[in-house]
């Protein structure tokens, strides 16, 4: 049902008065909880943590506190970036770690630094492991911070906004984030 011209000036004139929440913000999760659990369906590999990524999306919500489908989104990009490179370092230390196990008795004498340059060795000469981790190290990086980006150019705007005295919710949402929830 369209509002009137007459009730959307008396709702922005009401918003005006506001004074806010009385009682402390409460952090949203992902849209819901059954949302988060299917991005980490999707997301997560084998042997990895549910909660743990769980606990990386809350403490990003804590610190972002997204009021908006579309900052849900970014900071659900910035997690899901952090995650990868955080499985980028998991994956390092597993590659020296097995390398390490798997090296000739007599290297057992050897200063563990010198254990550690013969496993980072073995593991570089071996396969295209080291490059792939860098190169996606860096790809996750850009990815975070791209979106850590848009979600500051996002509230500039809704703060603009603000300052006109034109509610966020009179406007469509921007299409440079609105992209679907995976798996939904």
């Amino acid at each position: 049902m369209p509002v009137s011209d007459k009730q959307l000036a008396a709702n922005r004139a009401n918003a005006q008065k506001s004074t806010g929440p009385k009682s402390p913000r409460r952090v949203k999760s992902l849209p819901n909880p059954i949302a988060c659990k299917r991005l980490g369906r999707v997301l997560l590999l084998p042997g990895e943590s549910q909660d743990r990524f769980a606990k990386l999306v809350r403490s990003l919500e804590a610190e972002f506190l997204p009021e908006t489908p579309n900052e849900q989104l970014l900071v659900s990009d910035m997690a899901v970036a952090r995650w990868r490179i955080l499985r980028g370092w998991a994956f390092d230390a597993a590659g020296v770690s097995y390398e390490y196990s798997r090296q000739d008795p007599s290297a057992r004498d050897q200063h563990p630094i010198i254990r550690t340059v013969l496993a980072l060795r073995a593991v570089a000469d071996n396969s295209r492991h080291p490059a792939l981790l860098c190169s996606g190290e860096a790809q996750y990086q850009r990815a975070y911070y791209r979106a850590l980006s848009r979600l500051e150019r996002l509230r500039e705007k809704k703060n603009q906004l603000a300052e006109q005295n034109v509610s966020p919710a009179d406007l469509t949402h921007s299409d440079e984030t609105n992209e679907p929830m995976p798996c939904e």
